[in-house]
């Protein structure tokens, strides 16, 4: 189930999907978390936010801000991350 509040979207952990998180983003990207949270911020990069607050990136996502700044999408990115329901 998707929850929209403040403008933001939200999943339930019940329902979540694959996603990686903030630190994984930064570091195939090369830069901090924080500027992974400034980038969403700013929507450069989309994501989702879990229940919890914390955001999840989706691969396709993820695979198109590399290609933007000009690093190698990894071949396995789909087995880069985990499916992690709490």
């Amino acid at each position: 189930m998707v929850v929209k509040r403040d403008g933001a979207e939200f999943m339930d952990a019940e329902e979540s999907r694959p996603a990686l998180r903030t630190g994984e983003v930064a570091r195939l990207a090369g830069v901090t978390p924080i500027t992974i949270v400034r980038w969403a911020n700013a929507g450069r990069v989309k994501c989702y936010r879990t229940l919890g607050g914390d955001r999840r990136f989706e691969p396709s996502e993820v695979a198109r801000l590399l290609r933007e700044l000009g690093k190698p999408v990894p071949r396995n990115l789909r087995a880069m991350f985990r499916f992690r329901a709490r």
